[in-house]
């Protein structure tokens, strides 16, 4: 489950301007049905988040859980950065959890990550981001990762092995432009 973030709550395909021709793919390429990894790279506030929650509004619905007072999208899709990736595998290791601490990442019909590249890298964070991205590659369950590094800048940082899997028959976009914040 996603929490629904406020400052993106209203997003949609219809308010993201688009200013390049791949803008316009990239919009086409969310709005259609997801069937593989869709890489999308930019610098900061061109827009990236904006149009992982307009695929959200478009493709789940809402529900507002009392006990913790928030709107949550439920449905196949989860949204995530890299870093609660991180953090829930770390978690993990903490409680014993650790063989299904990526559950939710593993099985959801669409996962997408953000921020990929804000991690520090280390050999045991890019052990368990194989697992989650070998499973996924296997499983053949599409991901969208988002990243403000370039695809050379990921590969570098993920490593071959799991980028391998990443970019393995991926729809790769660069939105390029000035920050809109």
């Amino acid at each position: 489950m996603t929490r629904v973030c406020d400052r993106f709550k209203d997003a949609s395909f219809d308010n993201y301007i688009c200013e390049t021709p791949a803008q316009r793919k990239l919009v086409e390429a969310l709005a259609a049905p997801i069937t593989r990894n869709i890489f999308i790279s930019g610098g900061v506030g061109v827009g990236k988040t904006h149009l992982c929650y307009a695929f959200l509004n478009k493709n789940c619905k809402r529900h507002y859980l009392k006990c913790l007072n928030a709107w949550f999208y439920y449905g196949d899709t989860v949204y995530t950065t890299i870093k609660d990736i991180i953090d829930c595998v770390k978690r993990g290791w903490q409680t014993g959890n650790s063989d299904t601490a990526l559950d939710t990442y593993k099985e959801a019909k669409i996962l997408i990550i953000d921020e990929i590249g804000l991690q520090y890298g280390t050999d045991s964070e890019r052990i368990e981001l194989y697992e989650l991205f070998n499973y996924r590659y296997c499983e053949e369950l599409p991901t969208i990762a988002v990243s403000n590094f370039t695809k050379d800048e990921v590969i570098q940082i993920l490593g071959l092995r799991i980028s391998d899997r990443l970019f393995s028959h991926a729809l790769e976009f660069t939105i390029e432009g000035e920050s809109k914040r």
